[in-house]
């Protein structure tokens, strides 16, 4: 069995780095087409569903 805090660990650190991609594709020098517009609402889906899984692993963790 694998250890919460690597459950955890690597939940939260998806979640940061698809974040932070999103952010750095959302501010780099370019034109966004719908292609890096598409990119960078996944990256912001993948970050949101990250931060409710850890809310989640918290919460089934530390019951109450």
């Amino acid at each position: 069995m694998v250890p919460f805090y690597v459950v955890l660990g690597s939940v939260f650190a998806i979640s940061v780095l698809s974040g932070g991609a999103a952010i750095a594709l959302a501010i780099s020098q370019g034109p966004l087409d719908a292609c890096r517009r598409r990119t960078v609402d996944r990256l912001t889906q993948i970050a949101f569903l990250g931060a409710a899984g850890i809310v989640a692993l918290l919460y089934a963790f530390f019951p109450g």
